[in-house]
């Protein structure tokens, strides 16, 4: 009996020890240190990871800000502040200009100025963001995303409504649909009330390869054994252990885009938006899909939104009327980008919107979003 005593008593100072020194486990990815809990993903995203990383020339840092979670795969880490200075590619390192996650207790995004208050009285509303890395802001300030500008525009014309609108974006990088499902259903189902405003944008990793899709992958951390692996993660000691026996593999390749699949078949995906949309509508909020980078299943988002008589926007197309006003619209952050891209910029129009992947927009590109998002509210946004 001693001897047990003794024993746990041993392990459980080891763990209070890397507790406290705040160590988090990471393996080596060329020349970085990367957060362990990245070689638990999908083993087709990880072996892209380790191509981009490699085509790049070095990690995105933003990587840093996030932590596993066991039924959305991961969030950011509550209550961060986190710079991230290199991102993109290697031929844009040091150039473009910095941008800052800031995220609240729940492991989401929120603004760096905390939340506004409602004026006393004032009847509120939420604007809800939920998608992928489009919405979720990635490469810009949370004040320079789309959900902001609309929640900002919505409040300077509260006078004509008499309401006040506060922003929640659940949107994090990576999600497909199915996140968005078991968000608008389950985990913020409640969140949502009559009057409110629901951004609803999903596809492009909807249709990325994995080795299993996202619901089956679900349901095996949703098992008895997945349910004990996510137990045993929450002891540190656990998961330097575990991270030093990964760390060993981690350099090799696994040839295993022959068996990938969509992570969301496009039949599921159709499934998923339905299943958003009956949610959101069911508690009387006024939801809109806006199709951003979704190059596959935009035809099927259209057609169910269509069959809800949803608005359906789909950017980058809706650019294309606004590309002559594009540097007058910010032109500090135009200057700042077209400094970036050089002579790019006079090749490719909408490099005044977009970063090079020709999928995630800067700020400029989220503020045309909220124009017309505007439009199809049927308001008149003062962006100016």
């Amino acid at each position: 009996m001693f001897s047990l005593i003794a024993i746990v008593t041993f392990f459980a100072s080891i763990e209070a020890g890397l507790q406290l020194s705040g160590y988090q486990p990471k393996i080596k990815l060329q020349s970085f240190d990367i957060p362990a809990w990245v070689a638990d993903l999908d083993p087709v995203t990880v072996e892209e990871y380790k191509e981009d990383v490699a085509r790049r020339g070095f990690v995105n840092e933003d990587v840093y800000a996030y932590r596993p979670h066991p039924d959305l795969n991961y969030l950011l880490k509550p209550n961060i502040r986190f710079q991230v200075k290199n991102y993109l590619s290697g031929g844009y390192a040091d150039k473009l200009p910095p941008w800052t996650i800031v995220s609240g207790p729940d492991g989401f995004r929120v603004g760096g100025q905390g939340t506004e208050i409602a004026p006393e009285g004032v009847p509120l509303k939420t604007v809800h963001v939920f998608g992928d890395s489009s919405s979720f802001g990635w490469g810009v300030d949370y004040e320079e995303t789309y959900g902001y500008v609309v929640e900002r525009e919505l409040n300077r014309a509260r006078r004509r409504d008499g309401m006040f609108y506060v922003l929640e974006n659940h949107a994090i990088p990576g999600f497909t649909s199915f996140q968005g499902r078991l968000l608008a259903n389950r985990i913020f189902a409640d969140r949502v009330r009559p009057g409110d405003l629901v951004l609803v944008s999903f596809g492009y990793n909807d249709a990325t390869p994995s080795s299993e899709s996202d619901r089956k992958r679900f349901e095996k951390q949703n098992s008895s054994l997945g349910k004990l692996r996510w137990a045993l993660s929450r002891f540190l000691l656990y998961r330097v252990l575990k991270s030093f026996f990964i760390g060993r593999d981690w350099a090799g390749a696994a040839p295993l885009t022959d068996t990938a699949l969509p992570r969301v078949s496009s039949e599921e995906y159709r499934e998923n938006l339905r299943a958003i949309f009956d949610s959101v509508l069911r508690r009387g909020g006024d939801p809109v899909f806006i199709s951003v980078c979704n190059y596959v299943y935009s035809a099927a988002a259209q057609e169910v939104a269509e069959t809800y008589n949803v608005p359906f926007i789909s950017f980058p197309e809706e650019w294309e009327p606004f590309l002559p006003q594009a540097s007058s619209l910010l032109p500090e952050k135009f200057r700042a980008y077209r400094d970036s891209y050089g002579d790019l910029m006079n090749v490719d129009d909408y490099l005044s919107f977009m970063f090079p992947d020709y999928c995630h927009p800067y700020s400029i590109g989220h503020r045309l979003i909220a124009e017309v998002v505007g439009q199809v509210l049927g308001r008149e946004f003062a962006l100016d």
